[in-house]
């Protein structure tokens, strides 16, 4: 259906139950009013379609396109146009059906009122927004940025490889305290996005009885910029949080809390891998918040690139729990090792203090010996060795020039063994043939 025939189409959403397949904007279209649409569009050809909300007491109620999907062609624009505060809310046909929106070129908020974008409002919807290679997200001049919610049920927002989304003030998992079961992701896989204010997995606290999952992970060298992060900042959430692969990074400009709230219905689990990185301006994990060290395959990135960057580390357990630990499972073979190398995994960088359950420990004043004991009390060291690398411990730990290293060792490869046990056994021989004569 081209745009000739968009208008007939939206004037008998009201009057019939038929959902058109698709509706073609091919030249530059507006909106305004109380929008509500249940019909697939695709923005093609340079055009503009823009949903407009005037300050006109006469416009009551939220921007709502329920049970369909829009695809932005390269070139071609969806701007929303705010100058009233009202909510842009996104549903879908059920849980299990999924509203998709794709941009291959640009999403734009204009206006300064209105600042609220809803990926799923209502338990049953399941809506993705995906930000595709070469697709921009932004604010025009002027414009106010807006929020990006799940609100209820089942929301991703994915930024890929080649795309920057920008003018976000907040994103929050969470938005409404009668919400069960839902289920927010955030995935910056490759892409650039720039928050102004918070990131929180887990915002608003969920009645009890109900829980949440909410859902961080920046790969394939994306890059997340904001203000403020945190986990569990209301009650009855599941957090995790991934930074994994080379170039990857989380950079927070303030201090970060993990597992702000240390209830039994809240948990937190924050993993960072070789090669990517987790800046902040103080880290403070909490007894619900564990913290994991993830050794994989970019391991040789991490001579170089820290893994966390912060100048305060505060760690609260509890009942004498290690809640810091590492991930080996990915930690095979390096190039260039022989047996009896060591490699120095940067850990942390600017690191100057840790707080640990209320005792300030500054390190430059610390021995090594007591440095170590005191980062064998939160973290746990249970990697027993594999088929190329030794077992490590505390003793493996080592604090210089603000940075903490972890010392790993190779070990013989298995054709260096065969040589061993064959020079051994050969030995053996000549022994006994000289102990027989």
């Amino acid at each position: 259906m081209k745009i000739k025939n968009l208008l007939l189409a939206m004037s008998l959403m009201a009057f019939s139950s038929t959902s058109f397949a698709l509706i073609t904007i091919d030249e530059d279209f507006t909106t305004s009013g109380n929008f509500s649409a249940t019909d697939n569009y695709k923005v093609t050809n340079g055009a503009t379609f823009t949903i407009y909300y005037p300050n006109d007491a006469a416009i009551t109620t939220h921007g709502q396109m329920n049970d369909f999907g829009i695809t932005v062609d390269a070139g071609s624009k969806f701007i929303l146009d705010w100058s009233k505060g009202l909510d842009f809310v996104m549903k879908s046909p059920s849980a299990t059906t999924p509203t998709t929106f794709d941009f291959y070129g640009t999403f734009e908020k204009k206006g300064t009122a209105g600042n609220n974008i809803v990926i799923a409002d209502q338990a049953a919807n399941n809506v993705v927004w995906n930000f595709h290679d070469g697709s921009v997200g932004q604010i025009a001049e002027g414009a106010t940025k807006f929020n990006l919610e799940v609100r209820r049920g089942t929301g991703t927002v994915n930024v890929y490889t080649g795309a920057t989304l920008s003018g976000v003030d907040n994103f929050n998992i969470g938005g409404r305290n009668d919400s069960n079961g839902i289920n927010g992701t955030l995935n910056v896989a490759g892409g650039t996005m720039t928050v102004g204010a918070w990131v929180r997995l887990g915002n608003t606290a969920l009645n009890e009885g109900n829980a949440g999952k909410a859902q961080l992970y920046v790969t394939d060298g994306g890059v997340l910029n904001t203000r403020d992060f945190g986990t569990n900042i209301g009650t009855g959430y599941t957090a995790t949080a991934e930074i994994k692969d080379l170039g990857s990074k989380l950079i927070v400009s303030n201090a970060v809390t993990l597992g702000a709230i240390t209830d039994s219905r809240s948990s937190s689990k924050f993993t960072v891998y070789t090669g990517a990185n987790f800046k902040n301006a103080g880290l403070t994990s909490n007894a619900n918040s564990d913290f994991v060290f993830g050794l994989d395959g970019n391991l040789e990135a991490a001579d170089t690139t820290a893994m966390l960057t912060t100048p305060k580390l505060t760690v609260n357990t509890a009942n004498s729990e290690k809640t810091f630990s590492f991930e080996t499972s990915e930690l095979g073979a390096m190039a260039g090792m022989t047996s009896g190398d060591t490699f120095d995994v940067l850990l942390i960088d600017t690191l100057t203090s840790v707080v640990f359950n209320g005792t300030t420990f500054t390190l430059s004043t610390m021995s090594e010996a007591d440095l170590q004991n005191m980062f064998d009390s939160f973290i746990s060291f249970d990697f027993a060795g594999n088929e190329y690398w030794e077992a490590f411990d505390k003793s493996d730990l080592h604090w210089a020039n603000n940075k903490l290293t972890l010392q790993l060792t190779y070990v013989p490869e298995a054709s260096t063994y065969a040589a061993i046990f064959g020079a051994l056994a050969l030995a053996f021989v000549v022994y006994r043939r000289k102990t027989v004569k």
